[in-house]
């Protein structure tokens, strides 16, 4: 392992931390901050690249730069389209890429092909004995945003990918106890909430919600939880919140409405830190929105196949 600085472009803000190694555990926290504001995706490469946001980032990175050769970056889901597909039993990659092929051409007619890139994580069975694959599809030029808002650290980006998905990899780095259960991951953040199923360490299930129709969270916490059982996985074992939207409310809401046990999401229990007393401060409140963040930085547990 080497020293990392991880970027989350999250909706409401930018996060970035710097992960060095550490003899004991694995990481060591030796850097976090973020900006007040988040870089617009919806525009152009341009607006973004020439915004106050970047000018701000710049600051932050100015006082890091140099301490890592490596970069990760996790993207709000909102950049991104997931999609979840049927595939033939013990399917090849070429039958996985012509049927996503298909599936793009059916349901995103506004894609031109060649304008996309895609990654396929195959499914395990669902309950009826059905084999699916998961695609995250993004526009090619999104990734462009970080290349060129990262080129002051002077580094290499190992990864860009999407919020939910680095999250999964900070559930299995900071819960390795819990790897052999099926939990349930919910992504609580501004218009959308991402709910996922992790097993055995293994992406299983994956959903979205318009939060602007929920009315009861707890509740329908719970029917996410028996619609995934129903039809998706035969159990979950326990939920786990993060996100910039979760709050204490919502949380006692879940707790006292969900049939399963709710626990929030510590994107930092596993790691070791010589932060002073404000920063740790700050870390222990915002540790349920660095899921994304700490997650693109730790080994990943679910290597897609690129399309």
């Amino acid at each position: 392992m080497e020293p990392t600085i991880a970027v989350y472009f999250d909706y409401d803000r930018t996060y970035v931390a710097l992960l060095e190694p550490d003899p004991k555990f694995a990481y060591s926290l030796a850097y976090i901050n973020s900006t007040d504001r988040p870089i617009d995706f919806n525009g152009t490469v341009e607006n973004a690249i020439a915004s106050q946001v970047l000018l701000d980032l710049n600051e932050i990175l100015a006082e890091i730069g140099g301490a890592a050769s490596r970069i990760t970056v996790s993207i709000a889901m909102e950049c991104a389209i997931v999609h979840t597909f049927p595939i033939p039993e013990e399917a090849t990659r070429a039958q996985i890429r012509q049927m996503l092929n298909m599936e793009i051409n059916q349901n995103f007619p506004q894609f031109e092909k060649g304008q996309f890139r895609s990654r396929v994580y195959t499914l395990p069975p669902n309950n009826k004995g059905k084999d699916f694959a998961l695609a995250t599809i993004m526009d090619k030029m999104t990734p462009r945003i970080p290349e060129i808002a990262l080129l002051p650290l002077h580094g290499r980006i190992d990864r860009i990918d999407v919020a939910q998905f680095t999250a999964h990899d900070a559930y299995c780095y900071n819960y390795p106890d819990s790897l052999s259960q099926t939990v349930a991951l919910f992504g609580i953040h501004g218009k959308f909430w991402d709910v996922s199923v992790v097993r055995d360490g293994k992406i299983a299930a994956y959903m979205s919600i318009m939060s602007d129709s929920v009315r009861d969270f707890g509740g329908e916490c719970e029917a996410q939880i028996h619609k995934m059982t129903e039809n998706l996985v035969p159990f979950i074992d326990g939920a786990f919140f993060f996100g910039a939207g979760l709050t204490s409310a919502k949380l006692h809401d879940a707790t006292t409405k969900m049939s399963v046990p709710v626990h929030r999401l510590n994107a930092l229990r596993m790691l070791t830190t010589s932060l002073g007393d404000r920063e740790r401060d700050y870390c222990s409140r915002v540790a349920h929105i660095l899921p994304s963040c700490i997650g693109s930085a730790v080994p990943m547990m679910n290597i897609p196949m690129e399309m």
